[in-house]
């Protein structure tokens, strides 16, 4: 297992169905952990934590090789991202993590999960996949403006939903190269 560290330029509060933490925590770097193909343990956690100390770390578990981090101004933009072969616990993998900087209510933040996976989808069906084996989705909000709702409508969700779709296409372009729309 190889281990990558993004830190983060503030504290941000996530909601995230990532590795670690679990549910809502303070982060303030985001930890890849990149497996071999055929890797196929069921305590992935156990086996992050017994490498690295991830207090205050937003984790994420990949075999896929392509990821990065982008600053988009209002917000950060990671991801990591593969749909080529890998082992059956390892997955076929898109992780997102979107660190927005202004304040958001939870309800906020959910808008933001839904714009993302919205936007991520819509990406994938124009190449007939429907979705990867072993996603993880993180929203995270720091200080700033509040915002009331994130949604793909509010001009934060759109600006978010650009970004995944163009990093997705950056990221994935060459692997979905060969396949056709459905």
């Amino acid at each position: 297992m190889h281990l990558v560290h993004f830190s983060l330029d503030r504290t941000y509060t996530v909601l995230s169905s990532a590795l670690y933490p679990d549910g809502v925590a303070n982060v303030d770097r985001i930890v890849l952990a990149l497996v071999n193909e055929d890797y196929d343990s069921l305590t992935p956690l156990e086996d992050v934590m017994s490498v690295c100390d991830c207090s205050r770390s937003l984790v994420f578990m990949t075999a896929a090789r392509k990821y990065c981090m982008r600053d988009f101004g209002d917000f950060l933009l990671f991801m990591s991202a593969g749909i080529g072969r890998s082992g059956e616990h390892a997955g076929r993998t898109v992780n997102i993590a979107v660190m927005l900087r202004m304040r958001a209510r939870l309800n906020a933040m959910v808008d933001m999960v839904r714009t993302v996976t919205e936007a991520k989808c819509s990406y994938l069906m124009r190449f007939g996949l429907t979705g990867t084996a072993s996603d993880a989705t993180a929203v995270g909000v720091s200080e700033g403006r509040e915002e009331t709702f994130l949604g793909p409508s509010t001009e934060v969700g759109m600006a978010v939903a650009r970004a995944v779709i163009g990093l997705l296409d950056e990221l994935l372009s060459h692997e979905l190269s060969g396949r056709k729309s459905p």
